[in-house]
């Protein structure tokens, strides 16, 4: 396919395309779905008096430490399977 020219589209790469952009709308849908929900849960926590801005960046706080924690297993996962090819272990 030429770039800039469009004699080169075919109906396979014109399908791909549209499922593609199918599912990005789907994903923008969700996303927005689910920063509402988001938006009403931290509503809902005000509302009950709890300080949502500290929740906020405790919430993003525990995600972030359980990521990291994942990162560092898969890592100590792979170093303890190269040490045991190497005979380390």
């Amino acid at each position: 396919m030429l770039e800039g020219h469009n004699s080169g589209v075919t109906s396979e790469d014109r399908e791909k395309l549209t499922a593609y952009f199918e599912r990005y709308t789907a994903f923008v849908s969700n996303r927005k779905e689910v920063q509402r929900d988001i938006t009403e849960l931290f509503q809902e926590m005000k509302s009950s008096g709890f300080d949502t801005k500290a929740a906020r960046k405790v919430f993003s706080a525990k995600i972030k430490k359980e990521e990291d924690a994942k990162k560092y297993q898969a890592e100590r996962d792979m170093e303890d399977f190269y040490s045991f090819a190497l005979g380390l272990d």
